[in-house]
């Protein structure tokens, strides 16, 4: 379920046009067809931006009620197709209808975002990816200080410079796949989705495909690597080459077939398999 109040404001997203009855992906070519009535009124967010009451009403006009509304609002994000900016006065009302909903079993969905690809706009997005891990950090900074049982400078200052070595690492994942990508100049996005974030392209030949998916985890590892060595080096501290080594192993570990990079991968090997 998507969750949008009153003062959420909604456009169509980054590289989406309407043509006709079709909402057309510029950025990577994907087609969707869509009802007449409900094509007339997204025209509407076309590099406009609408509140959401405004546009149930408009629904209404048209003859769709609210809950025909809301899920094709709901599949419109699914495909990253929506850009809602919400209020932050409504804090307070997002987090109720999030507890609503928890007690009453709903699962919500997590609102995508979607930009052009560049080294500032991949940087903005991991912020809001690793945030909850600030948050975390700072709690933890709580508890090790209530608790005494361990130096609140040492513990900060380790903890602070791995979230430091995690955010570059993560970082030199994602741009060296527009890297490899932007060999071509493909039409690219990035889209976030809660704390997934990825990269959609055009469809490249299989060897860039490959040479994309491949070199994320790579770099990352080697990113990781490097700077926790360094690190242990300089400050003659044998937990950072463990860190380092965990950290590695979880840029790697993408390249599992369950995962992103990994899926990406698979489904290249084969397609090349069964073209042979």
């Amino acid at each position: 379920m998507l969750l949008l109040n009153s003062r959420d404001t909604l456009s169509l997203s980054y590289g989406y046009t309407i043509e006709s009855t079709v909402l057309v992906d510029s950025m990577v070519g994907a087609r969707h067809q869509l009802d007449v009535r409900a094509a007339n009124i997204l025209i509407c967010l076309i590099d406009h931006t609408m509140p959401f009451e405004d546009l149930i009403v408009r629904f209404k006009q048209k003859n769709i009620d609210k809950d025909e509304a809301l899920q094709l609002l709901s599949d419109l994000n699914t495909i990253g197709a929506l850009k809602i900016k919400r209020d932050r006065h409504t804090f307070i009302e997002q987090i109720i209808q999030r507890v609503r909903a928890g007690l009453m079993g709903i699962k919500i969905t997590a609102i995508s975002h979607r930009s052009e690809v560049n080294l500032l706009l991949i940087t903005r997005e991991l912020g809001y990816v690793v945030v909850p891990l600030v948050y975390f950090w700072i709690l933890s900074l709580a508890a090790i200080l209530l608790a005494g049982s361990l130096s609140i400078t040492y513990y900060a200052t380790c903890s602070f410079i791995t979230l430091v070595v995690l955010f570059i690492s993560l970082l030199g994942h994602e741009y060296s796949h527009a890297i490899a990508l932007g060999r071509e100049r493909p039409r690219s996005v990035i889209v976030r989705n809660g704390w997934r974030i990825g990269i959609l392209h055009t469809p490249l030949t299989w060897q860039v495909e490959l040479l994309s998916s491949l070199l994320g985890p790579i770099v990352g590892a080697v990113i990781v690597l490097s700077l926790t060595f360094l690190l242990g080096w300089v400050l003659d501290d044998t937990i950072w080459i463990s860190i380092g080594l965990l950290f590695a192993f979880c840029h790697l570990a993408s390249l599992i077939p369950s995962f992103g990079d990994g899926w990406t991968i698979f489904k290249l090997l084969s397609k090349r398999e069964v073209m042979r």
